[in-house]
């Protein structure tokens, strides 16, 4: 006997709400096909690769097999993100920390960093200001 997948539920909830659109159940079924499309679970993924190639260990919310929300991403280089994700990708904020002693904390977009965020450095010296598609931009502080 075969699985069922968790779209032959919702066509399945679907199909009876497309029967009976004012039955008993008919919010269930409504309630089902929300649930169904909008599920976080927390789990941890293996092999994932960022834009620039890197593979790295997920651990933490996901959405269709794929990181989002909150959790954890240790790259395989020593890299450590901690932060939000959307739809598999490092998105909004996080801290993340490489090179022994370096660290930025602060907006990412499409895996890299991306908005307003400090870099401090193991040599002591600071940054805070924008960053576009991994780099320093403007004068910051």
């Amino acid at each position: 006997m075969g699985q069922c997948t968790g779209y032959q539920y919702k066509n399945s909830y679907q199909n009876y709400l497309n029967s009976y659109p004012n039955g008993i159940y008919a919010t269930q079924a409504r309630n089902a096909i929300r649930d169904f499309e909008t599920r976080i679970i927390t789990q941890s993924l293996s092999n994932l690769r960022d834009v620039s190639g890197n593979t790295y260990k997920y651990h933490g919310e996901t959405q269709n097999n794929l990181p989002h929300r909150k959790g954890k991403a240790t790259f395989t280089n020593g890299n450590v993100y901690e932060g939000d994700f959307r739809n598999g990708r490092i998105h909004g904020q996080g801290v993340l920390n490489f090179d022994p002693g370096n660290r930025y904390t602060g907006e990412f977009a499409n895996d890299q960093r991306n908005g307003q965020g400090t870099m401090a450095w193991a040599s002591g010296d600071n940054y805070t200001g924008a960053w576009r598609d991994g780099h320093r931009t403007g004068r910051g502080t």
